[in-house]
């Protein structure tokens, strides 16, 4: 059932409405105004927001204009008994859909408002499949232009790394000189892991979606963590809940798990005490849900937003894509969705939503 938010200081013409929406099956609320319908906007989603256009301290076109600055996910219909087409023009440029005249017509009313639900929602479709090709392509360029500088990165570590073992293997009875070769040897061979990870990290190869018992990759995962866990005295918290199947590829599921958790443990790297790990799945609408929360130092809430960017990271010698790599798989290659939730001190909370397997 479609929600609607009147707006509108006339109590008379808000309840008459109110009356007709409600006749047409649609679930309504009213404001008396344009500060009170932005807190509710605050509070609560609604699909449609009609609003006069004569009201005082902040007019329809002003509320019109905050809820476009404010991105609420909503319509607007604007209503008016003052109607011109300069007025039309105005609403329509800052991003309402249509405007009625007052007083209402019972016949077109629910006709506007089902028209610009439809169309609200074909733009919310229409973007975010823009957005998954961009970042698709994006995820494509990355992947090249990382290849292309690990290889020119692995042939003078390869040249560094071989010249090291022979003299190590020529000179074994100078000790302070092994002592050094060693110490080259090491890093090379940490070197190219590190360019192995974000090779195997950027790269994603052909995805096979298939029906997953989500709660073996998480318990598979977690297997071969527990021994960093228990080394890091981490609690670990599980809530799994039975029976939850999801459309993914294994593999990548795992790494994306594997990546989010392993945040989780470099979040303790400051911390003696309070280390706490939580996992929690559940069914929610058509999605298989898992919450990996811990009580780590958290992110600042206004660079959240920037983690799931490449090369972004707060880490000391991090590379910035793990969560890049997440969020592109899970959105764009599992059509799921991933939230992150934060403040610094207060730890994190990853929620990754994974299509639910209809197969049997």
């Amino acid at each position: 059932m479609s929600k609607i938010l009147i707006v509108d200081d006339q109590f008379n013409d808000r309840e008459l409405a109110r009356d007709l929406l409600e006749d047409q099956g649609f679930n309504v609320e009213t404001s008396g105004d344009a500060k009170e319908a932005l807190q509710k906007l605050d509070n609560d989603r609604y699909d449609i927001v009609l609003t006069d256009l004569m009201m005082p301290e902040i007019d329809g076109l002003e509320l019109i204009r905050t809820i476009k600055e404010k991105k609420y996910d909503t319509g607007i219909i604007l209503m008016t008994a003052y109607a011109t087409v300069e007025t039309a023009i105005k609403s329509i440029k800052l991003g309402a859909y249509d405007y009625l005249i007052k007083p209402l017509d019972k016949y077109k009313i629910p006709v506007v408002i089902n028209n610009c639900i439809s169309a609200h929602k074909l733009s919310k479709e229409m973007k975010m499949l823009y957005q998954k090709m961009f970042n698709i392509e994006k995820m494509s360029t990355l992947s090249q232009l990382t290849a292309s500088m690990a290889h020119q990165l692995r042939n003078p570590l390869f040249a560094i790394q071989s010249t090291a073992e022979y003299l190590s293997e020529k000179y074994k009875q100078d000790k302070t000189l092994q002592e050094s070769l060693n110490l080259i040897i090491n890093n090379s061979h940490q070197a190219d892991k590190s360019i192995h990870n974000l090779l195997r990290t950027t790269k994603i190869d052909e995805i096979k979606l298939e029906k997953v018992p989500l709660n073996e990759i998480i318990n598979r995962t977690l297997d071969l963590l527990r021994p960093e866990i228990d080394k890091k005295n981490v609690k670990l918290i599980t809530e799994l809940s039975n029976k939850i199947y999801v459309m993914v590829d294994a593999s990548y599921l795992h790494q994306c798990l594997l990546n989010i958790i392993m945040n989780s443990m470099e979040a303790f790297e400051s911390l003696q005490e309070n280390k706490m790990i939580k996992i929690k799945t559940y069914i929610h609408c058509k999605y298989g849900c898992v919450e990996i929360e811990d009580t780590g130092k958290g992110i600042p809430e206004d660079i959240i937003s920037k983690v799931k960017e490449p090369f972004f990271t707060m880490k000391p010698g991090g590379t910035g894509i793990g969560l890049f790599f997440v969020h592109q798989v899970i959105v764009n290659y599992f059509n799921g969705d991933v939230q992150l939730e934060s403040a610094v001190g207060k730890g994190i909370k990853v929620t990754i939503s994974l299509v639910l397997s209809t197969a049997p």
